[in-house]
């Protein structure tokens, strides 16, 4: 495995340990996130244990322990140099080692990204939730082609590790018991997904001012954990956390407080490339600029360029008047990106060097990284700007490298406007200050518990995330409740594999004849769609339903069509909708805008908008300012709607009153809307009859509502 991919699987192996420490810290029943049927309230946390199973241990408050094994991605294989053959060994030795009494405490943990194979996120998963709930469905329920598959290989895999750590063949009943055990836990958990802007909203609800930081302090905590093999406690964790909860106020504390925080996580020194220099200068006539890559030093270490005020002067002996200098190439890129009117109308003439992709490991890059890494350690005052000397906590920043003639050797951080042109840019550190506007009424872990199978809409399509367009969602207020009927409609699709008739994301429960008069009209539908050779397919993962020629134009590029070869109608039970609900919130968790005088919701034009992450709400608001120009986050406040009853109940509200909801609304320059998803009430049969005559009427008369000559409208 190449070293990059390595670092990456235990990046997220510390961010899932570091959940589980502020689980442990605010008390988060973590059966909601593994759909446990026993409350898992964590309190102490075990790193790299004597365990077989030895990522992660989890003692819980019921005396339940959680056995994790880590794998940011894995495939299923019975391969026994296999990730997924290794990861069942350590289960069923530690599975094996237990006396018949405490195996019912222990429950053991695969732990993943959506990036593992669906084999493992989806079939694996419905397996073991299956044989938690019906001991006998492992043989009695129906499986299709590729779960059969998985749980063929599961077996196999299972049983060959039992034999050979206990010499005997493992039973029916142990295997039962040892499904029942095991988990497939899906968590987002890498950066700048959904679970981490979760993560970052339960921390600032606790009161911390700098909630980015404090997470990767716990990130950070966690390597140093893990490789002292220590025990965490949630009593340690309160004393260890509380000095960086301060007033906000105290501009002294926050200080202090981001020195500490800032320090180990402002920069990956070890790696930061310090061989080389990348200078934008003039060049030699005035339209022209030179992005130069340089060599910092010559065989004896020696620099082959000296700085001084705005000027380079190269071993050549060349003078370049420069306008800023970088530590690399990708800072270059970036800086420039985000700062276009320092290049204008001017053409960049970019000169590379032969030699620059392997300086960085000479003997002379190393020493001077190690010079900069003390350097930055010897900075005391690392909140303030090496030249301006204010505090750099509220605004834009750089980690810079001075080492120009008229400054003492430095690396320390300097206002974005304050920066020179021989400062050597290093990065661009997040000062994470406390701007995300969040609103204590948002119960942060609710809203983390409540994420994690929530807002199956923007799960259902690639279509809703895109940037540049809006999006439509009917909203049907008859699907608010979820009735106890008994049967439901059932597709076998032509993998063998099965899927339902869904209504938010969850098996469509009816009585008996609204399920057969279905289950004729998707029987016409295929039957009228195979005759124009344009079979009825779903989508392999977001499960779009459509002929083939509308799913290959909808569904997402790692999807695969898959035909429909039959429907028919099914008796619903418990286990079904355990194993096959896509999730337990369709919309929720949302959150209304609400000005803080009246209480009553914003609104633009007919739109009131909503947001699906409160912690990035500061960012939203600078994007409306484009439609409201004084807008003001100070103004307003966020209102959370946790479950689909709540979001039901809004609606109600929102279109009695002839209005419609937007989620995440943004603007152009010019104030015009840009994006968004749109959520409106179901048409009334009336209003669809009506919105058919028009259409057939644009189509027959090649004419708009205004009998113009115009083109049919379609929603």
């Amino acid at each position: 495995m190449g070293g990059s991919a390595t670092n990456a699987g235990t990046d997220y192996q510390q961010r899932v340990a570091a959940l589980a420490l502020l689980a442990t810290y605010v008390e988060l029943d973590l059966s909601q996130v593994l759909q446990a049927n026993v409350k898992l309230v964590p309190q102490t946390i075990s790193f790299e244990t004597a365990d077989s199973v030895d990522d992660l241990r989890i003692d819980c408050e019921s005396n339940e322990s959680l056995y994790l094994q880590i794998k940011r991605t894995i495939s299923l294989s019975r391969d026994k140099s296999s990730e997924f053959a290794k990861t069942i060994a350590q289960f069923v030795r530690q599975f094996t080692k237990q006396a018949p009494g405490g195996k019912a405490k222990s429950k053991f943990i695969l732990v993943t990204t959506p990036k593992a194979s669906n084999k493992i996120t989806e079939n694996l998963r419905k397996i073991l939730n299956s044989a938690r709930l019906n001991p006998a469905s492992l043989s009695l329920d129906p499986l299709n082609k590729h779960e059969k598959e998985t749980l063929q290989t599961f077996r196999k895999t299972v049983e060959r590790e039992f034999l050979s750590e206990t010499k005997h063949t493992m039973s029916e009943g142990e295997f039962i018991e040892f499904c029942q055990k095991t988990f497939v836990s899906t968590i987002d958990a890498e950066p700048s997904r959904s679970a981490e802007s979760a993560i970052l909203m339960v921390l600032q609800s606790e009161g911390f001012c700098f909630p980015g930081l404090v997470w990767h302090h716990l990130i950070a905590n966690c390597f140093s954990y893990a490789g002292n093999r220590q025990s965490v406690s949630k009593e340690y964790l309160e004393q260890s956390l509380k000095r960086f909860k301060v007033d906000s106020n105290d501009k002294k504390q926050l200080e202090s407080v981001l020195a500490e925080l800032l320090r180990p996580t402002i920069v990956d020194m070890q790696r930061m490339p310090s061989g080389k220099d990348v200078v934008l200068a003039n060049g030699p006539e005035p339209d022209v600029l030179l992005l130069m890559e340089l060599l910092r030093f010559d065989a004896i270490d020696k620099p082959r360029s000296r700085f001084s005020g705005d000027t380079v002067t190269v071993k050549s002996g060349a003078e370049y008047k420069i306008l800023r200098r970088f530590a690399s190439a990708n800072m270059a890129t970036e800086y420039l990106c985000q700062n276009r009117q320092l290049v204008g109308d001017r053409k960049l003439m970019v000169i590379p060097s032969k030699s620059a992709d392997e300086i960085e490991k000479t003997p002379a890059a190393e020493h001077h990284r190690q010079r900069m890494i003390a350097a930055l350690e010897a900075n005391k005052s690392l909140v303030k700007c090496l030249h301006c000397g204010a505090s750099s906590i509220f605004g834009g920043a750089f980690l810079v490298e001075l080492d120009a003639k008229e400054y003492p050797f430095t690396v320390g951080i300097v206002c974005a406007e304050h920066v020179r042109p021989s400062d050597r840019i290093l990065g661009m550190p997040q000062m994470d200050a406390n701007t995300s506007n969040y609103n204590p009424s948002i119960e942060a872990p609710a809203w983390l518990a409540a994420i994690q199978r929530g807002q199956g809409f923007m799960g259902a399509s690639s279509l809703l995330k895109r940037p540049d367009q809006h999006t439509f969602l009917l909203w049907n207020e008859e699907n608010a409740a979820y009735y106890d009927y008994k049967c439901c409609v059932k597709f076998t699709l032509a993998d063998d594999s099965v899927t339902y008739s869904y209504v938010r994301g969850r098996i469509h429960r009816m009585a008996k004849p609204e399920a057969e008069r279905q289950v004729e009209v998707f029987r016409k539908v295929m039957s009228d769609n195979a005759s124009r050779g344009d079979p009825l397919c779903f989508s392999s993962k977001t499960w779009t339903v459509g002929p083939r020629s509308q799913v290959d134009e909808m569904k997402d590029a790692n999807e695969t069509s898959i035909e429909v070869k039959s429907v028919e109608v099914a008796e619903y039970s418990a286990i079904l909708g355990t194993v096959y609900n896509r999730c337990d919130s369709y919309y929720a968790p949302l959150c209304v805008v609400r000005d803080k005088e009246s209480e009553t919701p914003l609104l633009f034009g007919n739109a009131v908008p909503l947001i699906s992450n409160p912690f990035t709400f500061s960012e939203v608001c600078e994007n409306w300012k484009f439609f409201i120009p004084d807008f003001s986050v100070e103004s307003v406040r966020l209102s959370p709607l946790l479950t689909d009853h709540d979001f039901d109940n809004f609606m109600r509200e929102v279109t009695s009153d002839g209005f419609v909801a937007v989620v995440d609304p943004t603007f152009d320059a010019a104030g015009d809307p840009l994006a968004g998803i749109v959520v409106r009430a179901m048409p009334t049969n009336e209003e669809m009859l009506k919105f058919k005559a028009m259409v057939n009427a644009q189509y027959n008369h090649g004419t708009d509502s205004n009998g113009k000559p115009g083109q049919a409208t379609t929603t």
